[in-house]
C-alpha cells in the first residue's frame, strides 16, 4: 500500500497537469475557495481510490468540487469543536464559582481546569485519529450524513488497515519535514529558494500520497463496490 500511495499522485499522462494545478489552488488557499475546491478534490480522489481506481481524478466540474470541500470542511469542523466543548463545559462553571466564592476553593477549582484541559489534549487527539475515518465514510457514500453514522466511522477506526494508514500518513510526514529541514541545514538556507515557491506543490504531492493510504484502507475494512460515485448527486 505504501509503494503504491507514493506513486499514486504521478499516475496517468496529466500527472504534471494536475500536479500544477493543485499546486496553484494550494498556493491561493488563503483566498478561501480556493481551499474549498482543494477539500473536495481530495474527497473525489478518496473516493475513487476507495472504488480502486490508481490513477487520481481529473480537475473537471469546479461547482462541483466546491460543493464537496464546503461538506468535506463542515464535517471536519464539527467534531474538530468538540474538544472546545468539553474545555468550556469546565473552565465556564470552574471561572463562575471562583468569581462566586472569591477565590476561596480556587486551587481545587484550578485542579479541575487542569484535569479539563489534559482531557481536551487527549479528546483532541482523539478527533483527529477518528476524523479521516468520517471524512471516508462521506466521501464514499456521499451524504454529509454518513460521517456521522458512528457504528461505521467506529469500524472503519478501529480496523487494522486504517491504523495502517495513520501510522503511514505520519510517516510520510515526518520524512517530507525531514528532508526539507535536511536540505535547508545542509545548504544553509540556500535551498528556500527552491522549497518555499515548491512548497505547495510538494503539499499537494503529500495530500494525495495521504488520501491514497485512506482510501485504500477504506477499500480493505470495509470493502469497494467499483463503482465511484459523484457526491454531489447525492443530497446531504
Amino acid at each position: 500500500m505504501f509503494e503504491a500511495a507514493l506513486r499514486y499522485p504521478t499516475n496517468g499522462e496529466k500527472a504534471l497537469e494536475r500536479l500544477l494545478i493543485g499546486g496553484v489552488l494550494v498556493i491561493l488557499s488563503p483566498l478561501i475557495l480556493p481551499a474549498f475546491l482543494v477539500y473536495g478534490y481530495l474527497v473525489r480522489s478518496l473516493a475513487a481510490v476507495a472504488a480502486g481506481d490508481e490513477e487520481p481524478p481529473a480537475f473537471d466540474e469546479w461547482e462541483e468540487l466546491f460543493v464537496d470541500g464546503i461538506k468535506a470542511f463542515v464535517v471536519a469542523f464539527v467534531y474538530g469543536i468538540v474538544p472546545v466543548v468539553l474545555v468550556l463545559a469546565f473552565l465556564v462553571p470552574v471561572s463562575v464559582s471562583t468569581s462566586v466564592d472569591g477565590g476561596g476553593s480556587s486551587g481545587i477549582l484550578a485542579g479541575i481546569g487542569v484535569v479539563a484541559f489534559l482531557a481536551s489534549i487527549v479528546v483532541g487527539i482523539a478527533v483527529v485519529y477518528v476524523v479521516m475515518a468520517a471524512l471516508s465514510n462521506f466521501a464514499v457514500e456521499g451524504r454529509i450524513g454518513a460521517a456521522f453514522e458512528f457504528g461505521a466511522v467506529g469500524a472503519l477506526a478501529t480496523s487494522e488497515p486504517y491504523v495502517i494508514a495513520v501510522v503511514l500518513a505520519i510517516v510520510v510526514q515526518v520524512v517530507v519535514a525531514a528532508v526539507i529541514f535536511a536540505a535547508i541545514l545542509f545548504t544553509f538556507g540556500l535551498a528556500l529558494f527552491v522549497l518555499v515557491p515548491l512548497g505547495a506543490f510538494i503539499n499537494f504531492w503529500t495530500y494525495l500520497v495521504t488520501v491514497y493510504l485512506f482510501g485504500a484502507a477504506y477499500r480493505e475494512a470495509m470493502g469497494g463496490d467499483g463503482e465511484q460515485r459523484q457526491l454531489s448527486d447525492v443530497s446531504a
